[in-house]
């Protein structure tokens, strides 16, 4: 599943001086590319980031590809569900 930044994302991310995302959370939005699976971001920053993805989703600064076509006011709903079943989908990294 593709991650896209939203217009939100864009502009916490173009604003320095705004508290309203960690570092950490910045990190992953700015990692963020659009071409990036869910899995490449987990890759790089490991499996405990799924839970700020989702929160990231869940406040409207990340959104999957589908998600965006939609727009529609419950089109986050699923979101988090959808991440979930993609991560139970994911093989363990080898070391």
């Amino acid at each position: 599943m593709l991650l896209h930044k939203t217009e939100r994302a864009r502009a916490a991310l173009s604003d320095t001086r705004s508290g309203d995302l960690s570092l950490h959370h910045r990190r992953i939005l700015i990692l963020t590319d659009g071409k990036r699976s869910i899995n490449d971001l987990m890759a790089m920053l490991g499996n405990e980031i799924l839970g700020d993805i989702d929160a990231l989703m869940r406040a409207g600064y990340l959104a999957t590809a589908d998600a965006q076509g939609a727009r529609g006011a419950g089109s986050a709903g699923g979101l988090g569900q959808r991440l979930r079943e993609a991560a139970s989908r994911l093989r363990p990294a080898s070391g």
